[in-house]
This record gives structure tokens, C-alpha cells and sequence, in this order.
């Protein structure tokens, strides 16, 4: 990707019915989570045997010497067993923000639990999964820190395990939402559905040959033609180099917003040996004024322990 002028820019559980793709750790763990298998370090895009991350984020400004980066803050930490499988993940709130520790166990390579509580040991939700038929149907029990049921969540997949549809209950067993998946060549739609039955957004995601998001639009009913899109590109190693985004969300998602403007968003990376990224740089591009430009906003850098050494 050419870039010109300066340097260039988890609820229920694991629950899969997120229908927005939003870039962290490549994807983030919510956006990737499988409520069947749960979450690997390759789904992160981490690759050899990584036992932990720990990711800082600071802030970049613009001076006449170029970017000035402010105070590091650690912002997350990921910790993996042998097999690959995310066993802890402590989302942290920021400058003396309570942090969220969530706790995954697993039978027979199976997600069978998840325990979130507050960094002083609150409990805060717990959620456990039960697999029938090899996996074709999954319930999800989701209890707050007193153990009351909250609701259920049910998913359903085909005989290729891809997900057909994602039902959402509350504790009274009273439809909350359906989800339905639709499937062809390179592509992925999930329709919503509210307790009435009637649709009230959807999603089409498109994929590149290497299963990669290419393009992901979401819409809601009422605003079929203002879709709210983003596109990325790879690199070679898989990382996201390039998001732009075009259209608005409306009425029928949680977000609200004015129409904005197009936007673009760049990634650079510094690897290390093994090849995964020790430092991401994210910059924005800067169109208005006489400087179109690339503009440096954040940096985020990833201590990773491999086990072994």
C-alpha cells in the first residue's frame, strides 16, 4: 500500500452474535470468539507458542518535530495454556479504572465455562455451555454474580459447523432476538430479527480467499441504501494494513450516528522474531486543509512470552 506524505495510523459470554468487526489485536476476542472451540492464539493471528500478551496503548500528538507519544497504558493481557486455548483475558479500564478478568475453562477442547469478575475478585457473570450433537447445538446459560439466570443462548450450525442461527432468550424462556446466517462463495449475511419476528438489521460480510473480512456492511430496515461499511487490507503476514469506512448506522443498531464523513485508517507493524507484532502504529487520514496527510494518533505494543523460554 502506497502511503503518502508522513509516516503513515467481549454480554454473553463468548457470545458470537456480535455483528461488528472492530480491529485490536487483529481482530478482537469477542469478534473471533467460537462459543463451540472458544478462542486460539491463531484466531489472533499469534503465531507460535505464545503463553501470554500484555498490550500498552499510548497516545500520539502532533508537534513540529513530528509525533510525541504520551504515557503508556496497559490496556489488556491474554494468557494461553499449551494447547493454544485462552484460558484468562483482563481487559484493564484505563487510569484507575476497575479492570475485568475473565476466566475460560474447556473440556475435551470444548469452551465448557466463562467466569467474568472485577480485578478484586467480584463476581460478575458467569456463563457455562453445554454441546449437543457434536456441536450442531449450543446452550448458554448466562447468570449474574449471585448466580440468578439471566438468559439463554442457543446456537445452531450445520453439519460443516457453520453457524444457521444464534436465538436469544431471557430467563422466562421468552424470545428475545433471532440471528440467521446465510451463506454463499465468499460471503457471509446475518439477518435480526426482534421477538416479533420482524428484521431490523442485517449484515453482509464478504471474504477474501484466505477467509479474511474484506468488506463488512451493516444495515438496518428503513436505511437499506446508507449501509455502514468498512473494507481492510492485509499484508502479507495477515495483519490488517488499511480500514476505511463510508455510510452511517441507524435506527435498529446500538450505535446511533450522524452521517460521517469517509474515513481511512492505517496500521504499521514491528514484528519480532517469531513474527508477531511488538508494536502497531495507527495513523488517520487527514484530508480537509491545504496537508492532506497521514496523521500518527496511537501506538500499541505487545510484550509476548513464549513458553519454553
Amino acid at each position: 500500500m502506497e502511503r503518502p506524505g508522513r509516516g503513515a495510523r467481549l454480554t454473553a459470554g463468548l457470545c458470537a452474535a456480535v455483528m461488528v468487526l472492530l480491529p485490536w489485536m487483529g481482530w478482537t476476542i469477542r469478534e473471533t470468539a467460537d462459543p463451540l472451540h472458544g478462542v486460539c492464539r491463531q484466531d489472533l493471528g499469534l503465531v507460535g507458542n505464545v503463553a501470554m500478551v500484555v498490550v500498552e496503548s499510548a497516545q500520539l500528538f502532533e508537534s513540529a518535530s513530528g509525533p510525541v507519544e504520551g504515557p503508556r497504558v496497559v490496556v489488556e493481557t491474554m494468557g494461553f495454556g499449551e494447547d493454544g486455548l485462552l484460558r484468562q483475558w483482563i481487559q484493564y479500564g484505563g487510569v484507575g479504572g476497575p479492570g475485568v478478568v475473565h476466566e475460560y475453562a474447556y473440556e475435551n477442547g470444548f469452551l465448557a465455562a466463562e467466569e467474568t469478575s472485577s480485578e478484586v475478585g467480584r463476581a460478575i457473570e458467569q456463563t457455562t455451555y453445554v454441546h449437543e450433537d457434536g456441536g450442531k447445538r449450543t446452550t448458554a446459560e448466562v447468570r449474574s454474580g449471585r448466580k440468578q439466570l439471566q438468559k439463554r443462548v442457543v446456537y445452531e450450525r450445520d453439519g460443516a459447523g457453520k453457524l444457521q442461527s444464534v436465538i436469544e432468550y431471557n430467563a422466562e424462556g421468552t424470545l428475545i432476538s433471532k440471528l440467521v446466517y446465510s451463506y454463499k462463495a465468499g460471503e457471509e449475511r446475518a439477518d435480526r430479527y426482534d421477538a416479533g419476528g420482524e428484521r431490523v438489521s442485517w449484515s453482509i460480510k464478504k471474504r477474501d480467499g484466505k477467509g479474511r473480512p474484506v468488506e463488512v456492511s451493516l444495515y438496518s430496515q428503513g436505511a437499506e441504501d446508507s449501509p455502514y461499511t468498512t473494507t481492510y487490507e492485509y499484508d502479507a503476514r495477515g495483519n490488517a494494513t488499511l480500514e476505511a469506512t463510508s455510510g452511517q448506522l441507524t435506527l435498529g443498531f446500538i450505535v446511533f450516528t450522524s452521517p460521517p464523513a469517509p474515513t481511512k485508517t492505517s496500521y504499521e507493524y514491528t514484528l519480532d522474531d517469531a513474527g508477531n507484532w511488538t508494536k502497531r502504529v495507527t495513523s488517520i487520514w487527514v484530508s480537509g486543509g491545504k496537508d492532506p496527510h497521514w496523521q500518527e494518533t496511537q501506538a500499541a505494543y505487545r510484550r509476548i512470552g513464549y513458553y519454553g523460554e
